[in-house]
């Protein structure tokens, strides 16, 4: 049970105004599958917990608009780039849909798809804030990679890692059928754009990224400064009077949250930290879209629920979903007890043992979550248990979520007696005390 968004827009007339686009397009790279994402996640209860839930009044036409119908019979390869007219004419078509809801007033979702659509969410965005405010807008790209090759400077020629260089005219074309409709007006600024969870970069988009001095948080960031402060960072650099467009893929995530995706790369965000990501743009009250990309439901098919179910979990923490409601606020309270009493506090609002116990699971979170890779290590540890909490937040399940904590403590003394983690807590354990398998 959760509560209605309560964050009052900056820039939307109307919060509770949602307009929803779902894109199965996957022809921006090689594989099958993605075009079944935006199907998954709306069987998956999405559009109904926003409406239900968060009380958002939803425009949708209730289609998945794949646009085979614009794929054309003759489509060779361009300046390197694969199927490059029928990307053009579906992302154009996008654009167009985008900026119908966004010219109206309101917040767009967009549900991909592969990360090419994003050349028509963040146009299609760009403009209609241009006209209706007057503003440039800011873009947040959570992802695994930059995704701003050019034709010249990509190896593979999938258009899904060039969509930014597109964006921001670091690549241009004047041929109408291949990317020539983007005008200025469309356009995103190298200034107003932050990526947050880097970890796979090609060599000419380091260049870029470094020539254009554009502001890009890698995983390296987030462990050596924290998710909160990264995020304090960030948004410190697009500043409180911008619009914001999140275009969050889900590889962005270690490949123990979201298995289900097109390209995974080891050591990345955890499922929590994606949502906190999610929540400190929706608290800023400056957010006016949401794409959530690369969900690939065909792709290790025993992982695409918890993939599916991650990417609910985005969206729902970006347009404005909170714990503290209700009976899910006593949920809370008593999961920090039990909390509290596992790790001997006696009382878990005790502020400075908490503090402590904080930093010790956040320490323990870095070195369990992304270096270990074990099934028995990768059960290990708070981020687990939260983990559990988070996942049982939208059934307010206590008894399934007591069983849970239950389980994990079993689990805990069982690696404690394996000599994975030492008998006087999880703070103290490094890397050098546990066995590592295909480390990141």
């Amino acid at each position: 049970m959760t509560s209605a968004p309560t964050i009052q827009p900056k820039f939307l007339p109307n919060r509770h105004d949602l307009g929803i686009v779902a894109v199965g397009f996957s022809g921006g790279q090689p594989k099958a599958g993605v075009d079944a994402a935006p199907m998954a996640l709306i069987e998956n209860g999405l559009i109904k917990q926003l409406e239900e839930d968060l009380e958002f009044k939803v425009t949708y036409d209730g289609q998945v608009h794949n646009y085979t119908e614009l794929q054309p019979s003759d489509d060779p390869d361009y300046r390197g780039m694969k199927r490059p007219k029928f990307a053009s004419a579906v992302t154009k078509q996008v654009s167009d849909q985008v900026y119908a809801h966004a010219s109206s007033g309101k917040l767009v979702l967009t549900l991909g798809g592969d990360h090419s659509i994003a050349i028509g969410t963040v146009s299609g965005t760009a403009k209609a804030v241009r006209e209706r405010l007057g503003k440039d807008i800011a873009v947040i790209w959570v992802d695994a990679h930059a995704d701003i090759n050019t034709p010249e400077t990509s190896d593979s020629g999938n258009i899904h890692g060039m969509p930014v260089s597109f964006l921001t005219g670091l690549a241009t074309e004047e041929r109408e059928d291949v990317f020539g409709w983007i005008k200025e007006e469309h356009r995103l600024s190298t200034k107003k754009l932050v990526y947050i969870g880097l970890r796979d970069i090609d060599r000419g988009e380091k260049k870029i990224l470094r020539d254009h001095g554009i502001k890009a948080f890698s995983m390296h960031d987030i462990d050596r400064h924290g998710i909160g402060k990264v995020m304090d960072m960030a948004l410190g650099w697009i500043g409180s009077d911008t619009p914001i467009h999140l275009s969050f893929d889900v590889d962005a995530l270690d490949p123990m949250w979201a298995p289900s995706t097109g390209t995974p790369v080891r050591g990345g965000l955890t499922l929590r930290e994606g949502d906190f990501i999610a929540e400190c743009v929706a608290e800023t009250g400056q957010l006016i879209a949401l794409d959530l990309v690369e969900v690939n439901p065909s792709l290790d098919a025993e992982g695409a629920g918890d993939t599916v179910r991650a990417g609910v979990s985005i969206v729902r923490c970006a347009l404005g979903d909170t714990l503290f409601s209700g009976i899910f606020l006593c949920l809370c309270l008593l999961g920090t007890y039990v909390f509290g009493w596992w790790f001997g506090l006696s009382w878990p609002w005790e502020k400075a043992k908490r503090k402590a116990l904080v930093d010790d699971l956040e320490a323990a979170n870095l070195k369990l979550v992304r270096r270990r890779r074990d099934s028995v290590e990768g059960a290990l540890g708070q981020e687990v248990v939260m983990a559990a909490i988070a996942e049982e937040r939208h059934q307010g399940d206590a008894a399934r979520l007591m069983k849970k904590i239950s389980d994990l403590r079993k689990e805990l003394e069982e690696a404690k007696a394996m000599g994975f983690v030492p008998a006087s807590g999880l703070g103290a354990a490094g890397p050098s005390t546990v066995r590592k398998r295909n480390p990141s």
